[in-house]
């Protein structure tokens, strides 16, 4: 709307009078006539505005030509809190109308699944991406083109789309990670994506998770039907059951640290870690923070690593002094998904990339790694159904080792077969049928029962302490046919372990130094 020439002077003449008598008792005369003669010119030169304003509630529209290069100044001036609350209202319906209207069209081949958390994955999310719709796989597929499995076995993982593109990282890039964010941003179905890939590369969980009883909601519920790939069972916020799994993994720490013990790896998940610090008692909270710090720590150089899952990251947040703080500083990587707070986002992901967090949509996050850098991703769409599938293909794999196994036994037997033929085989036929049987049956040789020794009244015997350990010992091998299958190729530790099912790496060790030792014995007995 244009001001005619009587209400533009009309507004001048106001403003300047206003002006001047307000300008006047505050700058004392003089200066007060110049600033309201600056405020009547600025009133003649935007009455367009002002009256456009009045009319219509907004600005108009900037003029083409003319000298006034500064009327985006007054139109940001006009542009009121009232007006700028309502544009967000109205960005905030046409999302909603856009995504209904997604959801209520007919699915397509190549359209975006909704995740079971109620995210929706819509075309807005791959836009930002620049890639086609069809060209963002989810989880199963991407199983199923063998993409994921031909990382795996070059010992890497899918981290997820980065500009568009599938990025590959290393377990050296997460170490032990933090993840946060609100609520239905996608965190459940990054750490789902994550944590199939870890089960696919044979890594054990121990999984705590307040929720578990809830098996829509809880993380550890939808982990609870995999067989083999849990070091303990998943538990909730008992205080007894969290002290037994700190308990178990501080041994589990020492008995690696001392053995020189690497893998395979070994993951503490905490979902929900704001509320289990909360929650648990104060001695149970210690013992848990230092054994976090322990996994953030020294424990990786042994495979061992934790996943923490929250949504706040203060300090108090994590427990409190004097280790909320050290957790959070000690994460070797962070993934930071949509946060409302400002505050919470730099304290995870950092100062200059908090802002940033305010605006990533659903399924996106910022991945910080080890080495500092910084990129946004997009998870491929996981479902929690997809853990059947998962546990499928670790079973099929499981068959076709004992396969291998089986075979593997068989070519043993035959070989040990053509030894007993041998002329230059030492042992007697009785001997040579006894190794034959300890290799080809996996037989455990009999430990023979000690003789019966007379007890005196006045002596107790106490019992001898036994640790258990699982598989044959060293001893209970007939060493004579270890001594044969070590001068037949199976000459290292890694053999023997093949050659005998279940035996520990540390009996392989004591095995092979009791046939360097015999063999030692013989040739000081025959002088070479």
């Amino acid at each position: 709307m244009t001001a005619t020439p009587k209400q533009r002077a009309g507004l001048t003449v106001a403003s300047f009078v206003v002006g001047h008598s307000v300008m006047a008792i505050n700058h004392q005369g003089f200066i007060g006539a110049i600033l309201a003669k600056a405020a009547g010119m600025a009133a003649w030169a935007y009455a367009d505005e002002v009256f456009d304003k009045l009319n219509t509630g907004e600005p108009s529209a900037p003029p083409t030509g003319g000298t006034r290069a500064t009327h985006g100044v007054m139109r940001r001036l006009l542009t009121t809190r009232e007006q700028r609350r309502a544009n967000g209202q109205q960005a905030d319906v046409r999302d909603e109308e856009e995504q209904e209207a997604y959801q209520q069209r007919e699915p397509g081949a190549n359209d975006a699944a909704v995740d079971e958390d109620g995210d929706v994955w819509a075309d807005d999310h791959f836009d930002e991406l620049d890639e086609a719709d069809d060209e963002i796989k989810t989880f199963r597929q991407l199983v199923e083109d063998k993409t994921i499995l031909s990382a795996l076995k070059r010992g890497e993982m899918a981290l997820g789309y980065v500009g568009g593109e599938l990025r590959f990282v290393t377990i050296k890039h997460f170490y032990s990670c933090g993840i946060g964010g609100v609520s239905g941003t996608g965190k459940s179905t990054t750490v789902r994506f994550l944590l199939f890939q870890f089960a696919l590369l044979r890594a054990r969980l121990v999984l705590i998770d307040p929720h578990i009883e809830d098996s829509e909601e809880s993380l550890a519920a939808q982990f609870k039907g995999f067989s083999n790939i849990h070091a303990m069972p998943p538990c909730g916020e008992e205080a007894s059951e969290v002290d037994k799994r700190v308990r178990i993994l501080s041994k589990e720490y020492l008995r690696r640290k001392n053995n020189g013990i690497k893998g395979p790896p070994l993951i503490l998940v905490i979902d929900e870690l704001n509320g289990l610090m909360r929650r648990l008692p104060d001695e149970q909270r210690i013992a848990l923070s230092q054994l976090i710090l322990t996994l953030e720590g020294e424990a990786r150089k042994f495979g061992m690593f934790c996943m923490l899952i929250g949504q706040r990251w203060s300090e108090q947040d994590l427990g409190g002094k004097p280790h909320g703080a050290a957790i959070r500083d000690s994460l070797a990587s962070t993934i930071a998904h949509r946060f409302q707070s400002e505050e919470q986002a730099k304290k995870l992901i950092g100062s200059q990339y908090g802002r940033r967090c305010l605006a990533l949509r659903n399924g996106h996050y910022l991945f910080r790694d080890t080495d500092g850098a910084v990129c946004e991703v997009y998870t491929p769409n996981t479902l929690s159904s997809d853990a059947i599938f998962v546990q499928r293909l670790l079973d099929l794999w499981r068959e076709q080792a004992a396969t291998q196994a089986r075979v593997s036994e068989q070519q043993t037997g035959e070989e040990l077969g053509d030894l007993r033929t041998s002329r230059t085989n030492p042992y007697p036929d009785e001997e040579e049928q006894t190794v034959w049987n300890a290799a080809r049956d996996r037989v455990v040789m009999p430990v023979t029962e000690p003789m019966e020794q007379e007890q005196r009244e006045d002596v107790r015997e106490l019992p001898t302490p036994v640790m258990q350990e699982k598989g044959p010992r060293a001893e209970d091998i007939d060493l004579a046919a270890a001594i044969t299958l070590w001068n037949n190729g199976y000459n290292s530790v890694r053999k023997l372990m093949r050659v005998f099912p279940g035996m520990t790496l540390h009996q392989a060790h004591r095995l092979s130094q009791m046939i360097e030792e015999e063999a030692k014995k013989r040739d000081e007995e025959t002088g070479v």
